[in-house]
């Protein structure tokens, strides 16, 4: 079942700095939030974590969930003791940090604690649950938004809890990049080949590549098949970064007659592709030594 508030395919990744200030602060002042995603629970009144009622709010295997699979949010009330005891273990303070934004100023604070089970047998299956407190600072807030005891005491009370948090990649302030900071998403016109070339090198798909079927529950509705990027010129490939695409194309067997009634349709179907860019950084291989002239003692390049 999927949560009717926001679109398919929506990931929720929000930088600490978009949590902070957005999502946090408007929580705290009662306003509306851009998504209502985060739920409200108190997380450590849980015996453990696995008990944390994730529910239909974070939507395990088969509904939606909002972000990556090993992470969850929460609004909760905050708990200033370390450790925190629970009726199975208890969560150990790691460390406390000042959240500073883009201008240096401080916008908040981050407490991270990692939970320790008491039983030695769970500890055997125990896999390492933490937690990163966010809490709000008041020189985040306009004087006007100071006013009232309500807000105080909620800057002590209300913090946003998570597994942890991936930077979003902004290209302008105000541009929002909708998945991994090393993962892009296009509609492009498909070109046919197994060897694209460009300017600068070439796509390329492997020689005993076969595209890929993708399935679901009402049969084939597509194909993808990966091109890897290739430079023309050596130095370029000395960056250590792998680009490579995978081509979503539709299968026209999905599409009900109706659909297909307009040529233009087809010939979508046909020449239009979904692509998804990625950036892997590689480590380059260490240069090999090069020998002097005058004996056969190693000289390394860089002296």
């Amino acid at each position: 079942m999927r949560n009717p508030n926001v679109p398919i395919g929506y990931r929720f990744s929000p930088s600490v700095e978009e949590s902070l200030k957005v999502y946090l602060k408007r929580k705290i002042l009662n306003q509306e939030l851009p998504v209502d995603v985060i739920p409200n629970v108190d997380v450590y009144s849980c015996g453990n974590p696995r008990q944390i009622p994730f529910g239909k709010f974070c939507f395990r295997v088969g509904e939606f969930k909002h972000g990556p699979d090993n992470e969850w949010q929460f609004f909760t009330n905050k708990r200033n003791e370390n450790p925190i005891q629970t009726t199975s273990g208890r969560w150990e303070e790691l460390g406390d940090e000042e959240i500073q934004d883009g201008d240096d100023g401080s916008i908040g604070f981050m407490r991270e604690l990692v939970f320790k089970y008491s039983n030695p047998e769970d500890k055997e299956k125990e896999k390492e649950w933490y937690i990163h407190e966010y809490r709000a600072t008041p020189a985040n807030f306009t004087a006007d938004e100071l006013v009232g005891d309500n807000v105080q005491e909620k800057f002590v009370s209300i913090f946003f809890g998570s597994a942890q948090f991936g930077p979003l990649y902004h290209e302008a302030e105000d541009e929002f990049k909708h998945g991994p900071e090393n993962e892009w998403h296009f509609f492009t016109n498909k070109r046919e080949g197994n060897l694209i070339k460009t300017t600068n090198g070439r796509w390329e798909e492997l020689e005993d590549g076969e595209d890929k079927i993708i399935d679901s529950d009402v049969g084939i509705i597509g194909f993808m098949r990966r091109l890897d990027f290739h430079y023309s010129n050596p130095k370029d490939t000395e960056k250590g970064e792998e680009w490579y695409i995978h081509e979503y194309r539709a299968n026209l067997a999905y599409f009900t007659a109706d659909e297909l009634v307009d040529d233009n349709v087809k010939e979508k179907i046909s020449n239009f592709v979904l692509c998804k860019v990625v950036c892997e950084e590689q480590i380059p291989p260490p240069k090999p030594p090069t020998y002097s002239s005058s004996d056969d003692d190693m000289v390394d390049d860089e002296e």
